[in-house]
Order: C-alpha cells, then structure tokens, then sequence
C-alpha cells in the first residue's frame, strides 16, 4: 500500500486493493496506514548511516577512460603477438 501511495492518490489506492485482492480498505485507512509507515522514516536512515570513516594506507584507483586494458606486445605468446601486429597494420592503412 505504501509503495502504491507514493504513485497514485488514496482513493486509487482503495480501489487498486479492491480489485486485485478482493478486500476493501477506505480512503482514510490508507492514509491512516501510510502515517504509520512513515513514522520511521528518518529512524530507519539514521541506523543505516555510516559511523564514520574506515582509517586505511590502500588507495583504490579507478579508471573509466573507456579504452579497455593496455595490452603490452612483449608479453604475448608468439601467435596472438602475430595476429595483434597484423590487426595493428590494418588499422594504420
């Protein structure tokens, strides 16, 4: 019912509930219903926040260039080195 609430009106709630569940509910219990569900709001994202910073010496570094990873020639086996050089040429021309 919350979730619906956030997107339609109460009284498309009601007649939501009524259809897809048989059961009937006014327009003022959803209200009242939804008033309950948020009254623990700002408590549910006070115990989800953070409680303070991790104290740490790594570094974590990300690269979003797009390019894919650099791929060093020299480190190839002999045949993926042949068939990366010729790609290579044919790039060039």
């Amino acid at each position: 019912m919350a979730e619906e609430t956030s997107k339609v009106s109460f009284a498309e709630v009601s007649e939501t509930i009524a259809k897809t569940t048989g059961g009937e509910i006014g327009k003022r219990q959803c209200e009242e219903v939804n008033v309950k569900v948020a009254q623990d709001f700002d408590a549910f994202y006070a115990q989800r926040a953070q409680k303070g910073s991790e104290s740490t010496t790594d570094l974590l570094v990300l690269t979003t260039d797009g390019k894919g990873i650099v791929m060093h020639s020299k480190d190839l086996r002999e045949a993926t080195a042949k068939t990366t050089e010729k790609a290579g040429q044919s790039r060039r021309t």
